[in-house]
């Protein structure tokens, strides 16, 4: 563009404006002995007025030479760019979507179809065009992306899929009688099969789709996974006629696995007591009395009670039930008797429980407790539930109360001296395995110290030159097996803190001298409030009515 000066020096301003090949608008000022005053919108009018009306203004620039003018002061600023239409194209990182961003023009080249089709042509996007979408993106005044192009994404197929076939794990609550009162001894019958039952169905894998990205590329999607059955076979067998038919081959409680069902009988006895003895079993048990103190019951599968549970040890490979309760002995009676203990309670599933006192429970689930916690401790992988809808119950009262995920409660304390500590969000389960990876990772570094060592020790003797390559291998071993450890540490890390979602949710009150610690943040309730809910905001925690 050719240099285009404007003289506005015959009037009394002393200005200059001056458009130079680059496209800019210079603005001059000259200082005289008239003085007046002028503001920046005054000068855009007098470039409007002077045919720079649709170059692009610079709003500040006009402020600061405004002031200058004011002042009486000569300066030199560019006010104004003719700039012309410009294009952009962005391809996303998995290249399955283009967009185009166009910038109107100022007084410049105004905005081309066949420019911006040349610039998509350039970016080599031809597949997947939205000619609708990318007229939008030429009158979008904002000149803000607009999505053009559009690939479509690769489906990988579905592995082999697994259908049960027959009712597994099922629940067992407690029933509401006619009159609207809980039997808490009928937990309705425990799931059970016969030979011939059919038990599961094994799909087979499908394959992938491809897709295609925006350059016309075709994306290759793997084919899912082709799984079978295990060799082994617990209870069950393949259908004779229909390999990918499970049945069952004995009588007993189906337990749903990863990619099988097997079929566990189930034992029943009326107590667990001095007479029975300690009972060790491959399989499910119901007990239709109690389990008194001193007692240890360890099964692989789920424990039904329908009495008590004293101070005694129960372990489950999958659910614990205790229709009566569980009351282990305090601390004052653990003092005076040396064989006295907790009640002590393990599962890999869930722990359901009428009530419970003085009583250690973990559970790699969930815990449901009807009507009371005292001074317990208590840790779940997933969720603590105390108390059942609509009742005056479901206190919280002393002891440790940990869940992963969340705990729910009525009350949470109890009046006078009673310390109770609930925590969310930190996976306990998960940082004992964390503390058991560091020591190995520990354990390793110092082997690998104390052959560096060896290797340095006889780095220097041509007869011993065969055992330091032997320590260089076993070194190398290490170090891989090292970085193996860190590499787990860091996904266990990830994995044990869900802090930002966990919450402690109090539907009816909560005591002072109550802490509630979520993921690494603490409080400590100083005093009696009401219902409320206990989260994490913006890192913070806080205890809000909703």
């Amino acid at each position: 563009m050719s240099e285009h000066e404007e003289n506005m020096n015959e009037s009394p301003f002393g200005l200059t404006m001056t458009e130079t090949e680059a496209g800019e608008l210079r603005l001059m000022f000259e200082p005289d002995d008239f003085r007046f005053k002028i503001d920046a919108t005054a000068l855009r009018h007098m470039a409007i007025e002077k045919g720079y009306g649709e170059l692009d203004f610079d709003d500040s620039a006009l402020a600061v030479a405004a002031q200058h003018v004011c002042k009486n002061e000569a300066f030199v600023s560019t006010i104004a760019q003719r700039r012309h239409a410009e294009y952009r194209v962005y391809v996303s990182a998995d290249r399955l979507v283009a967009q185009l961003q166009v910038t109107p023009s100022y007084g410049g080249t105004p905005i081309s179809v066949d420019a911006a089709r040349n610039e998509l042509a350039k970016a080599r996007v031809v597949f997947g065009f939205d000619e609708a979408a990318f007229q939008s993106a030429l009158t979008n005044k904002l000149g803000e992306p607009v999505t053009v192009a559009k690939g479509v994404a690769p489906i990988p197929g579905r592995d082999t899929r697994f259908e049960p076939l027959v009712e597994v794990n099922r629940e067992r609550v407690p029933r509401a009688n006619e009159d609207g009162r809980v039997n808490w001894r009928d937990l309705g019958d425990i799931p059970m099969v016969s030979p011939g039952d059919v038990l599961m169905r094994r799909h087979p894998p499908e394959q992938g789709k491809s897709g295609r990205d925006v350059f016309d590329n075709i994306l290759q999607a793997p084919d899912g996974k082709n799984l079978d059955y295990p060799y082994r076979l617990e209870g069950a067998e393949r259908d004779a006629n229909d390999p990918d038919l499970l049945r069952a081959t004995s009588t007993g409680q189906p337990v749903l696995l990863r990619d099988s069902v097997k079929v566990e009988p189930v034992i029943k006895t009326p107590g667990v007591n001095v007479s029975t003895g300690n009972i060790t079993f491959v399989g499910s048990l119901v007990i239709n009395g109690d389990v008194q103190s001193g007692m240890h019951v360890k099964v692989d599968g789920d424990v039904t009670v329908h009495g008590t549970v004293e101070a005694a040890i129960i372990e489950a490979g999958g659910s614990i039930t205790v229709n009566g309760g569980i009351v282990g002995q305090n601390a004052q009676q653990r003092e005076s008797n040396a064989n006295s203990e907790q009640a002590k309670l393990h599962a890999k599933a869930n722990v359901r429980a009428k009530y419970a006192e003085n009583a250690l429970i973990i559970a790699e689930q969930s815990v449901y407790i009807d009507e009371a916690v005292i001074e317990c401790d208590i840790t779940a992988l997933n969720r603590v539930e105390i108390g059942v809808r609509g009742r005056r119950k479901g206190y919280i009262m002393g002891g440790r109360v940990r869940a992963t995920l969340g705990i729910k409660a009525e009350y949470l304390g109890g009046a006078g001296s009673r310390q109770t500590r609930v925590q969310v969000g930190v996976n306990p389960l998960l940082q004992q395995r964390i503390d058991e990876k560091k020591a190995q990772i520990a354990a390793l570094a110092k082997e690998e110290a104390d052959l560096n060592k060896l290797i340095r020790f006889l780095a220097d003797k041509p007869d011993k030159q065969d055992v330091v390559v032997k320590a260089k291998n076993t070194m190398r071993r290490l170090l891989d097996r090292r970085r193996e450890c860190f590499a787990e540490e860091r996904a266990l890390v990830a994995d044990a803190n869900l802090s930002e979602s966990a919450k402690v949710e109090v539907s009816a009150g909560v005591y002072s001298g109550t802490t509630v610690n979520i993921g690494k943040q603490s409080t400590f309730v100083t005093e009696d409030s009401g219902f409320g809910v206990f989260r994490l905001e913006e890192n913070q925690l806080i205890f809000s009515k909703t």
